[in-house]
């Protein structure tokens, strides 16, 4: 039996300026460095993409299934506790940026990269991915996910968007880093209010 794989592809970018095997370098350590069940190995090849060789299926399901927990977690949390994260979450003087990612007219804009997520078991993705773009549209972030056969294509439609797809391991960190990059105020009531209920899930 062939041992579980995942390969990451960028499709197409608007940034002309963006080198490829960088952004796969990137995608790659991240993965890597994931704490639990990191990938058996991992490397770039001449298509180029980041080709990542799991031990077992079992080892595959386990690097998706500790991100479904916790942000499935924060999504029943956000929802019962109803924590308003709405655009009066951004810093005064970001409203350009508030505006840009609840505004219909960026619908239409080309996606500022789009990657292809090609595996040979795409169950545990699907899960996740669902459950991903749900708290993604609570805060107004433009990542949507289409399945494809034997993967999923990853619309990012803005440079924030792409920003925050590999920025650490420390959930805490994580989204901190997450809301620096879209100018979102880390001192709002409601934020407060997420990282301690990112902190209560941790213990």
């Amino acid at each position: 039996m062939n041992k579980p794989f995942l390969e990451i592809s960028v499709v197409s970018t608007t940034d002309a300026s963006l080198d490829v095997v960088e952004v796969l370098k990137k995608i790659k350590k991240s993965i890597m460095e994931y704490p639990g069940n990191p990938p058996l190995s991992a490397k770039i090849t001449t298509k180029p993409s980041v080709l990542f060789t799991f031990a077992s299926l079992n080892h595959f399901k386990a690097m998706y299934e500790k991100d479904y927990r916790i942000y499935s977690y924060l999504y029943e949390e956000i929802i019962q506790k109803q924590v308003d994260l709405s655009a009066n979450i951004f810093k005064t003087g970001a409203e350009s940026l508030a505006t840009n990612l609840t505004q219909e007219s960026t619908k239409n804009k080309e996606n500022y990269i789009v990657l292809r997520y090609y595996s040979n078991n795409i169950a545990p993705m699907r899960r996740h991915y669902q459950l991903i773009y749900k708290v993604n549209e609570i805060f107004g972030f433009q990542i949507t996910n289409e399945e494809v056969q034997d993967g999923f294509l990853r619309f990012f439609k803005t440079r924030e968007d792409f920003e925050g797809l590999s920025i650490g391991c420390d959930e805490v960190a994580k989204w901190m880093e997450v809301f620096r990059i879209f100018k979102i105020d880390v001192e709002h009531p409601s934020i407060k209010e997420f990282i301690e209920i990112i902190q209560s899930y941790l213990g």
